[in-house]
């Protein structure tokens, strides 16, 4: 009876073998497998971007790229009882280096990593639009003058977020979605104003205290990608 038990179990051993042998073989065929690089065309609230990206192992990935958002507006608002006209103009341009990682097999992926913003300002002019009365007295709003502020966050940026569908193509082309944020370690700010409104340059230290918080950049980027490489 046991030198029928040791025969079933040898049997058993000998037909794993080669189960077991190709699991291994598959397993490093997929860690040594040639790293797969692809190219990334982005469009969202970045403005457009570029990226690079390569696997580097089945659950790593890593990006390197940049955007540009130029964003030019001018408009009416009122405040207070004022009519006013508004310019903003703003320049963001940042370099990137993200790391994704997929802790499971899904279309979902956790990343992370630092931009280097060479420009992030935004800068806006306030002016009078229509004449003011003082009494008899018409002040023209060329002669009141204008306020001017800017607010720049250029420098290094943590990110931190997700990435949804796949990271690459299976063929040739994919698109995916990128979810998450930016945030600035420094903030600068400045306030001036001309002829009438000179006095406004004291009001520096109160817009960069309500500032303070806005120091995060919402990420919404939709990526068309081209793999280059197998």
């Amino acid at each position: 009876m046991k030198l029928a038990t040791l025969a079933v179990y040898a049997l058993a051993c000998l037909l794993a073998i080669p189960s077991f042998a190709q699991e291994k073989k598959d397993t490093e065929k997929e860690v040594s497998s040639p790293k797969i690089i692809s190219l990334g065309l982005g469009a969202g609230s970045q403005g457009i971007g570029l990226d690079a990206t390569m696997k580097l192992h089945p659950h790593w990935y890593v990006r390197l790229g940049g955007s540009y958002l130029p964003f030019d507006y001018s408009g009416a608002i009122k405040i207070d009882a004022y009519n006013t006209n508004m310019h903003i103009v703003t320049g963001f341009t940042n370099i990137h280096l993200l790391a994704e990682w997929q802790p499971w097999k899904s279309w979902i992926r956790l990343v992370g990593g630092l931009s280097y913003f060479t420009s992030a300002d935004v800068k806006g002019t306030l002016t009078l639009k229509n004449t003011q009365y003082y009494g008899d007295i018409a002040i023209q709003p060329a002669d009141v003058g204008e306020i001017n502020a800017k607010i720049s966050w250029q420098g290094l940026a943590p990110y931190l977020g997700i990435n949804l569908l796949k990271a690459q193509p299976t063929n040739k082309i994919n698109v995916n979605i990128d979810l998450g944020s930016y945030y600035w370690l420094s903030q600068d700010v400045s306030m001036s104003g001309t002829k009438l409104l000179v006095g406004n340059n004291a009001n520096t230290a109160q817009l960069k205290e309500n500032l303070n918080a806005y120091r995060w950049l919402p990420v919404l980027q939709l990526n068309l990608n081209y793999k280059i490489s197998k």
